[in-house]
């Protein structure tokens, strides 16, 4: 309990939070009342009291509630959760508070126990009054600068503000009025990690900030594509003879767009000409903005491969690791398999026919390849 020296704070979505969220807007009016859903109420029930009752079935319910709080004249929105024995807030909290001039108290140290087991330390609390749907009321929220929502509504603002919860019907009422009742903030799964992740669009000055950081410490793209002497890409097709399929037929439209691929690569040394006993045949897909990519069909080549059970990342993994960064950065790495040579003993297992031009093979590491996404990974978790 909090009069100890530990919280119970029972619910933080997966979602991390990557970036403090965008500022929050002033609003331009308290939340409106929301017109009932309920298809067939009831005969004594008043459908002028119903708002925005969520009606799913058992297997749709969501995995957490939210409510819009008029903080300020500030919109903020909270996580509803009944485990939870205080209320918290995260950065979002800290904005508006330092915004609209709401002093934090320092407290002596507290140690809050999340539902992960994390134990983080609560050293502040803010004072200040909330409105929803209405009425207002005294919340008191512990500052944790590391919380995955922007607010939580612990069981201290549900009971000082009567808020009674019918998870039944994913809805909520005022204690003193039971036939008032009012829907929860809906929030689809991509809105949630959105939120969750604290993502938002930069402004005009962001923007010309980081544009002009990149100009001054990001060098061009080099003209000639590298390579990586960290690594190379083994094929072990465990002694099988060589496959040989015939090409795929073509039209000549297509084809003079593979000779063109074919001359590139040749020129970036991504190719030479082979007198492999293997050959697997080239497939031209067609991208959504019309234009093809150069493909090499290896299943049958793949099947004969033994497999690298090497560990891939997972999205949920690398989001908790970046829980308590600041910034998120993106790198696109231009041609990054071609940046990785074959073993020279492999390099004719990957043979290709273009027809009309003749046989070829990779010396370094194509995309399509049953392996590579495992040596690409490896690669990156040695660097």
């Amino acid at each position: 309990m909090f009069g100890g020296h530990h919280e119970k704070l029972s619910f933080l979505q997966s979602g991390k939070r990557l970036t403090g969220c965008a500022p929050p807007t002033p609003a331009p009016e308290l939340i409106s009342e929301r017109e009932s859903t309920e298809e067939n109420p009831s005969e004594n029930s008043d459908p002028g009291t119903k708002k925005s009752i969520l009606k799913t079935s058992p297997d749709s319910y969501p995995r957490s509630f939210y409510v819009d709080l008029i903080i300020s004249g500030y919109r903020v929105r909270a996580l509803v959760d009944s485990g939870a024995t205080k209320s918290f807030a995260g950065i979002a909290g800290i904005k508006l508070f330092d915004t609209v001039g709401i002093p934090l108290q320092e407290i002596p140290e507290k140690r809050v126990v999340t539902a992960s087991g994390r134990v983080d330390l609560v050293r502040h609390v803010a004072s200040c009054q909330a409105e929803l749907e209405n009425r207002s009321a005294a919340i008191n929220p512990y500052i944790m600068p590391l919380l995955s929502e922007d607010f939580i509504l612990g069981m201290d603002s549900l009971v000082n503000a009567k808020i009674v919860i019918d998870f039944f019907d994913q809805s909520w009422h005022y204690r003193d009025n039971p036939k008032e009742s009012f829907g929860f903030v809906p929030v689809d799964s991509i809105s949630r990690v959105i939120m969750c992740c604290g993502l938002r669009e930069l402004d005009e000055t962001e923007k010309f900030r980081l544009e002009k950081f990149l100009q001054e410490n990001i060098p061009e793209t080099p003209d000639k594509l590298g390579t990586t002497t960290l690594t190379s890409h083994k094929i072990d097709v465990e002694g099988h003879s060589p496959i040989h399929q015939r090409p795929y037929p073509v039209t000549p439209a297509i084809r003079d767009i593979m000779w063109q691929e074919v001359d590139n690569m040749l020129k970036d040394g991504i190719i030479v000409p082979s007198q492999s006993g293997w050959s697997s045949p080239v497939v031209m897909v067609k991208k959504p903005n019309g234009k093809y990519r150069f493909c090499i069909d290896f299943r049958k080549v793949n099947a004969v491969t033994k497999k690298d059970a090497y560990p891939m990342q997972n999205m949920t993994g690398i989001l908790d690791e970046l829980r308590q960064a600041h910034y998120i950065t993106t790198l696109d790495l231009s041609q990054a398999y071609f940046q990785i040579p074959l073993d020279e003993q492999s390099q004719e297992i990957r043979a290709f026919v273009a027809p009309g031009r003749g046989l070829f093979h990779f010396t370094r590491m194509p995309y399509g390849l049953t392996n590579a996404p495992a040596t690409f990974q490896r690669l990156l978790d040695n660097l």
